[in-house]
């Protein structure tokens, strides 16, 4: 990591989900976690480093509902 890079970590906070998140940058970039994990609530979560911007960032959480689909059931835009 450099200094012009940020590590972002996203977990699921109070529930256990399948699924992905996602991370949106400032310059509209999409990153994804590891597809259809199960994510336990208040355990580790995904890492993204990216290039750091004093914009805004978004995540994602994306619960897996089967046959390609998916639910956005938290979101959060932030700073760093």
């Amino acid at each position: 990591m450099t200094s012009s890079e940020v590590k972002i970590e996203t977990w699921a906070f109070r529930t256990t989900f399948t699924g992905h998140f996602e991370l949106i940058v400032p310059s509209g970039a999409h990153f994804n976690s590891t597809p259809n994990k199960k994510w336990r609530a208040g355990l580790a979560g995904a890492h993204f480093t990216v290039g750091l911007s004093s914009r805004d960032y978004k995540a994602i959480a994306w619960e897996y509902l089967g046959s390609g689909k998916y639910n956005n059931i938290g979101s959060v835009t932030f700073t760093v």
